[in-house]
């Protein structure tokens, strides 16, 4: 339940250790040192809370109404799990050499709007964003200052010129863009911009799309016997479900909810989509480069690799360290008696994780002590 990986993280450069979002002001400000929080990608420790998403949900059910609705409602959220459709974008360029970005991949619960799509948008994190910036300087630009809290809500955004995605229903291509407003590290980091039927997609093309192309309404009202139609926003956003119109084609006149099979079957035959569950739950990175957190009890071995460490060797404690330097940085690494140690597995020479838990760690359990509060074993 436990791993290791690279990650990018809000790093604080003075205290020079791993923050957790709730640590970093809505300026990107770190919480104790005030200096500006950097991305960083570094290999971090994880817990697999993921795997616990459908308990989480169940658990919701289970709850009743001793708890309030809008309390389960924000926790559903949280979790944030949702079933629709991975789709590929293939990429074009005849100006750089695109080396592993030959697609993009964008997750979308109204697939029954492909027809409707006018842009895709990458987080300024996605690997294509920083590949595009060693070309195309205004893209290094826009990333020199995009990682800007502050600017999430502004619709900043920067057409990656050199690049041209084609829509796999239609062969349509369509320009792509780095926006603020896709987070980075959530689903793909990539979001298919549908102006037409989205809020958000339309506030972005009415400020950075092209003047002389309007929003393409590719869904309209369903004037069945018994249905209401839906209903479109003062910007002329459709968002609901409805019929689609002549600008799908020979898809036309169908319903929503069948076109959402149909075309998903149609992108599974060009193996350019599939049905996808989406989370925005992400596995819990405690790793901290602090002397006050838990140690993590791993053993770093040149002949075993990571190791954890035995049983009855646990707790690790740590070691009493006179005074803590002020320049930052992890103190354990320092601590040459501690960090050395046998291997658990070889005997051999190894080194301690020198990383410690996060003391949201440590918030997480001592709840257990007053359900148990006469334990004398714990």
């Amino acid at each position: 339940m436990a791993y290791r990986k690279e990650s990018l993280v809000n790093w604080d450069p003075v205290d020079k250790t791993v923050l957790a979002n709730e640590q970093v002001s809505p300026d990107g400000i770190s919480w104790r040192s005030g200096a500006e929080v950097e991305q960083r990608a570094l290999p971090q420790w994880f817990f697999k809370i993921t795997d616990y998403k459908n308990a989480l949900l169940t658990g919701l059910d289970v709850l009743g109404s001793d708890w309030p609705d809008q309390v389960k409602t924000m926790q559903a959220n949280w979790i944030g799990l949702s079933r629709g459709t991975k789709v590929t974008f293939p990429l074009t360029s005849a100006e750089i050499d695109l080396g592993s970005h030959t697609s993009l991949e964008a997750y979308t619960t109204r697939l029954d709007t492909l027809f409707g799509v006018q842009f895709l948008a990458i987080s300024s994190k996605h690997p294509l964003a920083l590949h595009s910036s060693n070309t195309d300087e205004y893209v290094r630009k826009f990333l020199q200052v995009s990682g800007d809290k502050r600017n999430r809500r502004s619709k900043k955004g920067q057409l990656i010129k050199s690049l041209k995605a084609l829509n796999p229903l239609t062969k349509e291509e369509i320009p792509v863009y780095i926006a603020n407003y896709v987070v980075g590290e959530t689903g793909t980091s990539a979001v298919m911009g549908v102006p037409g039927h989205d809020k958000r997609d339309n506030g972005f093309w009415t400020k950075r799309g092209p003047k002389d192309v309007p929003a393409k309404i590719v869904i309209g009202r369903s004037l069945a016997k018994g249905g209401r139609g839906g209903s479109v926003s003062e910007d002329g956003v459709f968002e609901d479900l409805g019929i689609l119109n002549k600008n799908c084609g020979k898809f036309a006149g169908m319903k929503s909810a069948t076109a959402q099979k149909v075309f998903l079957a149609e992108l599974e035959a060009r193996n350019l989509g599939e049905a996808h569950v989406n989370l925005k739950l992400k596995d819990w990175l405690v790793s901290r480069q602090r002397y006050w957190g838990t140690p993590i009890p791993i053993v770093h071995c040149e002949s075993c690799g990571i190791v954890p460490v035995k049983e009855e060797d646990l707790p690790v404690v740590l070691p009493e360290i006179e005074r803590l330097s002020s320049k930052g940085g992890n103190p354990l690494a320092s601590v040459k008696e501690w960090v050395e140690t046998p291997c658990p597995k070889c005997g051999g020479e190894a080194r301690r994780e020198t990383d410690t838990m996060d003391t949201f760690v440590d918030s997480s359990w001592y709840f257990m002590r007053y359900v148990d509060p006469h334990n004398k074993e714990l």
